[in-house]
C-alpha cells in the first residue's frame, strides 16, 4: 500500500473569501513530488496543516479544529461509506511545535509551521467530493477566527 501526505496551507493574508470561508491550499503528495488523487484502500493519508502566511506573522497561528466532509461526487454513484476511517483526526497542539518543508508550497521556501495529525486510512471505493474545513485563530487578533476551505475530488479505486 502507499503512503500520501495531504499538504493543506493556510495563508491569514488571504483575502479570497467564499461562503464566509478563505480558501485552503492543497496538495496532493506521495514522497517528494505531487501526485493525483487516485488511492487504494488500505493507502495511508498524513493531513499536514502548513502556516504558509507571507510575510510569517510575528506570533504564530492557533489550529483549533480539522475536518473532512465527504459527498458522493456523482449523485447517481454513491459510495458504500466514508472514504477514511477518521473524518476528523485527533488534533494536535494548537500552536505548531515544529517547522517543516512543504512539496506543494515549495521546497526551497523556508519551513513552514506545521500541525502534523494522525494517519488516517483509505476505506471506501468510489468517487468523492471532500470538503476540508480547518478553523485557525491568530494570538495577535485572538477575537478573529476564520475558516479556511478546499473542495477537492478524490478518486478511490479503479473508477475514473
Amino acid at each position: 500500500m502507499t503512503a500520501y501526505v495531504w499538504e493543506l496551507g493556510v495563508d491569514w493574508n488571504s483575502v479570497n473569501v467564499t461562503n464566509g470561508r478563505y480558501f485552503l491550499q492543497d496538495g496532493f503528495v506521495e514522497g517528494d513530488a505531487l501526485a493525483q488523487l487516485r488511492t487504494k484502500v488500505g493507502d495511508t493519508i498524513c493531513f499536514k496543516i502548513f502556516d504558509v502566511t507571507t510575510p510569517p506573522l510575528a506570533e504564530p497561528l492557533h489550529v483549533t479544529s480539522f475536518c473532512v466532509i465527504p459527498k458522493p461526487a456523482e449523485a447517481n454513484d454513491v459510495p458504500a461509506g466514508d472514504p477514511f476511517d477518521a473524518l476528523q483526526p485527533a488534533l494536535p497542539p494548537r500552536r505548531s511545535v515544529r517547522a517543516d518543508k512543504s512539496v506543494a508550497f515549495g521546497l526551497s521556501k523556508r519551513p513552514f509551521p506545521v500541525w502534523e495529525f494522525p494517519l488516517v486510512e483509505v476505506t471506501t471505493q468510489g468517487r468523492f467530493l471532500l470538503s476540508f474545513l480547518v478553523q485557525a485563530w491568530s494570538a495577535r487578533h485572538k477575537s478573529t477566527s476564520r475558516l479556511f476551505g478546499v473542495d477537492p475530488e478524490m478518486v478511490v479505486g479503479p473508477n475514473g
